[in-house]
């Protein structure tokens, strides 16, 4: 197991909190996860575990993280899955380890099942929003920045057209929650 001295440690936990943070914003805004993002979270990981002397984790981490990628794999052949969201969750069981590897794959689940409800909601609310006004006009409140504004337009596009999920946000939460619970 990690120990918990090597994950209190502020700069390992900020970069793993800001690696999977960037990996949900690039999947909010252009629904896809960079290849650098997931290579830099096996890296760290790879650190964590050599750090800390857990030679034999780290080659079941390894051995589970490719399982994963193999059974997503599948998934993603048959397009049920993206390929971005397949490398992020195969790097996230390096980093979380296989002993917590179930934890982070039911916590991930669940985060995306709530996504995926608040999605279908505001599905409703877009379409409702957009029929009451002429195509092209909707707006959302005048009190929103620019870039959110336009965001929340690409979305509402998105979620009208019936555009992939942004499933990054679903693993980067189980990541997080997981790490979080393996630091208590």
């Amino acid at each position: 197991m990690i120990s918990a001295a090597l994950l209190s440690d502020g700069t390992v936990l900020l970069a793993i909190f800001a690696l999977y943070a960037a990996a949900a914003a690039y999947d909010v805004t252009l629904r896809v996860i960079p290849d650098s993002i997931s290579m830099a979270i096996v890296a760290v990981a790879v650190g964590r575990h050599l750090y800390g002397g857990q030679m034999m984790e780290l080659a079941v981490a390894v051995g589970a993280s490719s399982l994963c990628f193999l059974a997503l794999s599948l998934l993603c052949a048959a397009r049920l899955i993206g390929g971005g969201d397949v490398k992020l969750i195969s790097a996230s069981v390096v980093m979380v380890g296989a002993i917590n590897s179930f934890h982070f794959l039911y916590t991930t689940l669940l985060a995306g099942g709530v996504l995926s409800l608040g999605y279908l909601a505001a599905g409703c609310i877009a379409r409702a929003r957009y029929r009451r006004t002429r195509p092209g006009t909707f707006r959302p409140a005048p009190v929103d920045p620019l870039r959110l504004r336009l965001m929340w337009r690409a979305e509402c596009r998105r979620v009208r057209r019936g555009g992939p999920l942004p499933y990054g946000v679903a693993i980067a939460f189980g990541a997080i929650v997981t790490l979080g619970f393996q630091s208590m």
